[in-house]
């Protein structure tokens, strides 16, 4: 917690609000009820925490926001006990924390806390904490110094705040025991209070053991706004990541069905990404959804509705210029590009199948059982939108006796309708196609004869005060051809075989997607070769 209020004081140049340990404590653990929340990882209120706890506490729907110190006074004189869950939801959230990003997932290096201390004004990391309560061991009780070398077996126990550091810091301020190399100490708060160590605060040497595990810093919280109150979360994640499916480039999917009463505009996409750096990461949308191979027609067109560069693993809140609006009681879909692996977790209980993928090149493969870690978050549309288009369908290339799919996305007040149309000259005339008159079309079964060369376009429209507004996608084109075939050449260099000795060649070819294969025995007899 007093990393997001350090970042907030580095963000704003004024003092933080102080922020419930309280509240997170209860949200975060499986005491009275508060499994509901999802976390079920601390089975009491005061167990402890990380900063992955507080990654999940800051980025989950159901609780969408920070307490203040003050407005959760709840068990504080006689320490955190077990309250019921409905006490805990109904206290007023007042900050949002916009992200959580893990600075090294290993070990943080010197200049890697410097530069994160510097941007954020904490980065947190574990150490062997029971070794600071006296003097001796690790421990200056005079200097409030503390050494941990690397030689020892000791694991970490406790979390603090790294917030400075002095690179002249005298080596022999540590106990005499145990001391550094080198001079250098970071400038570390603890959570015991201002009376113990040096106002709260103590020296960890550069060179401790632990300095820099579990280095994480927290985006500046802001204050909650109406906007906030109003709006929708979407996802089916529990967690965090918990692992990876890759690795190599590949997209992650989510489908959302938006709520029944009313049209809503998409605000904000929530990210957790993996491994970092990554650049260009690419966030599309699939309005209207229906099947999911709409998703790599949105892939093709490659107009995405946000891209953004991660420094970090982590959590990270990417606003929606644009802000589509998502028809009421329709589906839509979510897909981000990983450049390794996409992140999964174990899906929330009741997460209906079909509602999450992973693919190379869109929405191929269901994740049964797990979760992309992608949030949607919408507010109420109001007022008039006129009809336009998100992403333009692409033209397609398919083998004979498969299936052409193209897509187009699409967002406007009052929802958008859709009329897919054919032309067989070229462009030159066009057919509406009866029945086409979703977000996605399909041509079964292609043939050469019926389909090479077609061209396909769709016309999105809406109606605002009685004036229609029409706007039409741009005109693609279906290519179909054979597949692999057989080759048509005899095998060349046929051996002297004997009259009992025989040869078998193998060819192979991909036709209508399916592999097929013939064999062709050659064996000689009297009046030379057969087959």
């Amino acid at each position: 917690m007093g990393a997001i209020e350090a970042s907030t004081i580095r963000a704003t140049g004024a003092a933080a609000t102080s922020l419930s340990a309280v509240h997170a404590g209860h949200a975060l653990s499986t005491a009275g009820g508060n499994s509901v929340y999802g976390f079920n990882e601390r089975s009491t209120p005061d167990a402890g925490g990380n900063a992955v706890h507080i990654m999940h506490y800051a980025v989950r729907d159901l609780l969408n926001g920070f307490v203040r110190f003050t407005d959760d006074t709840t068990n504080l004189a006689g320490g955190i006990s077990e309250r019921p869950v409905a006490q805990t939801q109904a206290i007023q959230r007042s900050f949002v924390v916009p992200g959580a990003y893990h600075i090294n997932t290993g070990k943080a290096t010197m200049a890697e806390i410097k530069t994160a201390v510097t941007n954020y004004g904490a980065v947190t990391t574990s150490m062997f904490g029971n070794n600071i309560n006296y003097s001796g061991g690790y421990w200056h009780q005079g200097n409030s110094a503390y050494f941990q070398p690397a030689s020892t077996t000791e694991e970490p126990d406790h979390l603090v705040l790294i917030v400075g550091w002095d690179d002249a810091y005298p080596r022999t301020n540590f106990n005499s025991a145990n001391q550094p190399v080198g001079n250098g100490a970071w400038l570390v708060k603890n959570s015991w209070g201002e009376g113990w160590g040096e106002n709260g605060y103590f020296w960890m040497s550069y060179e401790d053991k632990h300095a820099g595990d579990d280095s994480w810093v927290f985006a500046p919280a802001r204050p909650i706004t109406p906007d906030d109150q109003a709006s929708t979360i979407y996802d089916y994640n529990r967690d965090h990541a918990s692992f990876t499916y890759g690795p190599g480039s590949l997209y992650g999917t989510n489908v959302f069905n938006a709520g029944p009463s009313s049209n809503e505009r998409l605000t904000q996409v929530r990210v957790y990404v993996n491994s970092a750096p990554q650049d260009n990461i690419r966030i599309f949308l699939t309005n209207n959804y229906s099947a999911s191979a709409q998703v790599a027609g949105t892939i093709s067109a490659n107009s995405p509705i946000a891209t953004f560069n991660a420094n970090y693993v982590g959590y990270y809140s990417i606003d929606i210029p644009s802000q589509p609006v998502i028809a009421a009681n329709s589906s839509f879909a979510v897909t981000v590009s990983y450049a390794n692996g996409v992140p999964l977790t174990q899906a929330r209980i009741g997460t209906p199948s079909g509602r999450s993928y992973v693919g190379v090149s869109g929405a191929t493969t269901e994740t049964t059982g797990n979760a992309n870690l992608i949030k949607a978050v919408t507010s109420p549309a109001s007022g008039n939108l006129a009809a336009t288009i998100i992403s333009q369908p692409t033209s397609q290339s398919v083998t004979v006796g498969n299936n052409a799919v193209f897509s187009v996305s699409a967002s406007g007040l009052p929802a958008p309708s859709f009329q897919w149309q054919i032309s067989t000259d070229g462009g030159v005339n066009w057919e509406n196609i009866s029945g086409a008159t979703s977000g996605a079309l399909t041509v079964p079964n292609v043939t050469i004869d019926d389909h090479n060369g077609n061209m396909y376009r769709v016309i999105v429209s809406n109606t605002i005060d009685g004036v229609e507004n029409n706007v039409t996608s741009n005109a693609v084109t279906l290519t179909v051809t054979e597949g692999g075939g057989f080759g048509t050449n005899p095998p060349t260099g046929i051996p002297d075989l004997s009259d009992s000795t025989a040869a078998m060649y193998v060819f192979f070819g991909l036709s209508a997607g399916l592999w097929s294969y013939i064999f062709i025995r050659i064996h000689r007899n009297r009046k030379g070769y057969s087959s």
